[in-house]
């Protein structure tokens, strides 16, 4: 007898199978309490490790959060390089007009509009996503994160916490290079209403 007591991320529910149920032990135990794999395959009473591994393969979000984490700690290194990271007005207005034709009214994030029309490939971390089109009349709401962030980073600094400290300093460098391409697209804007007047002198 099958029970759907668990539901997807998008709300679908999941039918709970002895093979799915395999599936969560072995990536868990593998991946989080970091069983090595050949021990997994005995638990399992799989012969062929190849096998346990398919069993284990980490999920979409797992692989993701990781992804993130790496990225946080490149972002920290390179903080004397944002400026390279920065992306052209005339860019990310393309960005938006194409993102509007496929799926007409876009996403309000924090910030700006996700021009992203699938599932969300950051878990909803939208400042610095490379989806996201910034809005500059909705400065307000970077530097309200940007503040926030500020705060948290000095109370994980006090507590030791490394990790969080990296998220909070990769958190602020996104909302300072935001806030940098807001006013890049300003002056952009201030430029195509731009109209020069021709003056002739007898």
């Amino acid at each position: 007898m099958q029970h759907n007591l668990f539901e997807t991320v998008e709300g679908k529910a999941v039918v709970l199978k002895a093979h799915l149920l395999r599936h969560v032990f072995a990536t868990h135990i593998h991946h989080v309490e970091q069983v090595p794999l050949d021990i997994v395959a005995v638990l399992l009473h799989q012969k062929n490790t190849r096998v346990t591994g398919y069993y284990a393969a980490p999920s979409w979000h797992q692989v993701m959060t990781s992804a993130n984490v790496i990225l946080d700690r490149f972002a920290t290194h390179l903080g004397s390089l944002d400026e390279a990271f920065v992306r052209a007005p005339a860019e990310l207005q393309r960005q938006y007009e194409e993102a509007k034709e496929r799926v007409g009214t876009l996403a309000k994030v924090p910030g700006g509009d996700c021009t992203c029309h699938g599932q969300c490939p950051v878990s909803f971390a939208c400042t610095g996503c490379v989806f996201k089109v910034p809005d500059p009349m909705r400065r307000e709401e970077i530097e309200e994160q940007e503040q926030w962030a500020l705060i948290r980073l000095e109370q994980v600094k006090r507590r030791g916490l490394g990790p969080e400290v990296v998220k909070m300093q990769a958190l602020l460098q996104r909302c300072h290079v935001e806030k940098e391409e807001m006013q890049l697209i300003e002056a952009y804007q201030k430029d195509e209403h731009y109209a020069a007047t021709l003056r002739i002198e007898s």
